[in-house]
């Protein structure tokens, strides 16, 4: 029996993944900005230092599923290691993200 078009699911391309990536990392840093400058706000601390908090946390994060991810490839589980691999990739992403809207912050004086 051969699948008929209904049946048939497409594997999502390279460019769909990382589309997907980066829209959800820019969803997840606009939730990470929101909540740097609420808790700036409530603590009366500078918003640097609310960012600098999220980039170690999140590069913290990154490098944990990075390397759960190579330890899942190394055990041939590899839908979990795309998986994993994702997940690192976000976190970075918000890293990197949280870095340019510390300098930006700086660059302003606050």
């Amino acid at each position: 029996m051969t699948p008929t078009h209904d049946q048939a699911k497409a594997t999502p391309t390279f460019r769909e993944i990382l589309c997907r990536v980066t829209l959800e990392g820019l969803a997840r840093f606009v939730l990470v900005l929101l909540a740097c400058m609420i808790m700036s706000a409530a603590t009366g601390q500078d918003l640097r230092l609310s960012f600098q908090a999220a980039v170690l946390a999140f590069s913290l994060l990154g490098a944990i599923a990075l390397e759960r991810g190579r330890r899942a490839e190394r055990t041939r589980m590899y839908g979990q290691a795309v998986n994993l691999y994702a997940a690192a990739l976000l976190n970075y992403f918000i890293c990197y993200a949280s870095i340019l809207a510390e300098n930006l912050a700086s660059l302003s004086g606050h």
